[in-house]
């Protein structure tokens, strides 16, 4: 066989490898088993970045589709194909729980949920002064810098990063690192592996409703309740399955708009816990329990709806009485039925997820609870689902 012969032998074999490897995907009009509204939902796309030569997309008629998802799909990244066909229109981007490394938030993008990836870097083609993306779900991935986010989505209300362990810098959680977000109101950094906060950077949150910190092993020694009140409009403060045996809850006072703190899951004595609830309850602030215990631990005991540690079984822990502060004239909490209980609560029983693995509570404190879980999704998307129906 001659050279040239050879050369174009090789040609026609890597012509015919090429097209060989090229797929289009056509996607169905349908509804998400978690979400509402239709969507343009691509099923069973396999894409590799090094080894995927092409791929194509298309759309029931050629039609112009706002709200895509994927599902029981593997992609390390957004094609460059899917990206240049639907990036102009997209709004709304459902890819959960397929593998991807990085994602893209693109121009007119107004939601966001990819979920239960391996996400490791957020590309961000909005602009800070004409961001119009509202929601960010980005649990259980591997985020360490979000600063992509905080500095160019400066209307995002709905920020989900929980199960991101590493995002806490040497087990250290900042929560300035989020000041600029003017309008976000949700802040959920569940099971985060912080340890610590930082103080020396104070957050500048003006609309922050609901900040999310259970299941970190926050050190009581260096939990510093008072710095929070620099939150002037938080109402929903979530401590709960932190392994806490003791807390300066006198100091929740001082943060005159908090209506709601949960608590469950925790080491406390029964008899501190009781105190504790007693005192805030009187102060205005209701302590609600997600998921009312009815078995506990050996050594452990229900109180409150919550399992706590029994003193029956040996001598009680000491209890220390709180000191006034200035938030003892709280009103009973009733705001927050309109703002969060009627947005979360409500919507919850209703709202089914296939998109993401129940987060546990961690029990290496001793929480008590002989079994618990949390479908943690199902909350995020009760309050994205919530919050946009609002606009």
């Amino acid at each position: 066989m001659s050279r040239t012969t050879a050369l174009l032998a090789g040609l026609v074999l890597t012509t015919f490898l090429h097209l060989a490897t090229a797929e289009t995907y056509e996607c169905t009009i349908g509804k998400l088993e978690y979400g509402e509204g239709e969507f343009c939902i691509f099923r069973n796309v396999s894409y590799s970045a090094k080894s995927t030569a092409s791929i194509g997309f298309k759309t029931p008629g050629n039609s112009v589709q706002t709200r895509i998802a994927f599902e029981e799909s593997e992609l390390d990244h957004l094609p460059k194909e899917f990206l240049s066909k639907f990036g102009k229109d997209m709004r709304v981007l459902h890819v959960v729980r397929c593998k991807l490394q990085s994602v893209v938030i693109t121009n007119a993008m107004e939601e966001l949920f990819a979920t239960d990836n391996y996400i490791e870097k957020v590309i961000v083609h909005q602009q800070s002064g004409s961001s119009p993306i509202k929601s960010i779900h980005l649990q259980s991935n591997r985020l360490e810098d979000v600063s992509n986010i905080t500095r160019n989505c400066k209307n995002v209300t709905i920020l989900d990063l929980s199960r991101n362990e590493l995002l806490s810098k040497e087990s250290v959680i900042n929560l300035g690192m989020f000041n600029g977000l003017n309008q976000l109101e949700y802040l959920l950094l569940a099971d985060v592996g912080a340890l610590y906060l930082d103080y020396d950077n104070l957050p500048n949150l003006p609309s922050l409703t609901l900040l999310d910190l259970s299941m970190n092993n926050l050190l009581p020694s260096d939990l510093q309740v008072d710095k929070l009140s620099v939150l002037e409009n938080l109402r929903v403060l979530r401590f709960n399955d932190i392994g806490f045996a003791q807390l300066d809850y006198a100091h929740l006072t001082q943060m005159k708009s908090l209506k709601q703190v949960y608590l469950e899951g925790n080491s406390f004595d029964c008899v501190y816990l009781v105190d504790m609830i007693n005192f805030l309850n009187e102060k205005g602030i209701e302590t609600p329990v997600a998921r009312p215990a009815t078995v506990c631990s050996t050594g452990f005991k229900v109180e409150k709806q919550m399992c706590c540690k029994s003193s029956d079984l040996g001598v009680p822990m000491k209890t220390t009485k709180p000191v006034s502060t200035h938030g003892s004239t709280h009103k009973p909490a009733s705001e927050l039925n309109e703002v969060y209980t009627s947005k979360t609560t409500e919507t919850m029983p209703t709202m089914k997820t296939t998109g993401s693995a129940e987060m546990k509570p961690k029990t290496s404190s001793g929480n008590g609870v002989s079994k618990v879980t949390i479908n943690f999704s199902c909350i995020l998307v009760g309050l994205a689902m919530a919050k946009l129906s609002s606009f």
